[in-house]
């Protein structure tokens, strides 16, 4: 299952169309796995891993159109996530997570 018209990003249809509530529905099925992809590798990804997976497994993606961040042959495990990027200080941390599950 998925869906491509909730989010976190105000699209086309503004802000009254911005929803959140799909992921907590479905985080509250047991055993079941949200996905949420950030890029379309990381969505062509969690596809295939979504066909292999057993039970329940949500694929939430966005609308608009996000740069590429990953590379072809990323892989990305679930559960899961990834660190986007570090700064050299280590002052912040960015991470893409998948921990849902």
């Amino acid at each position: 299952m998925g869906l491509s018209f909730g989010g976190v990003s105000i699209g086309e249809d503004g802000p009254s169309q911005m929803a959140l509530e799909d992921i907590a529905i479905f985080r509250a099925v047991h055993s079941s796995a949200v996905l949420y992809p950030s890029d379309a590798v990381s969505a062509e990804r969690l596809v295939e891993t979504m066909a292999r997976r057993p039970g329940i497994n949500y694929l939430r993606t966005s609308r608009p159109k996000t740069p590429i961040l990953y590379s072809k042959d990323e892989r990305f495990p679930v559960p899961g996530f990834k660190v986007l990027r570090k700064s050299d200080q280590d002052k912040a941390t960015v991470i893409g997570g998948r921990r849902w599950e």
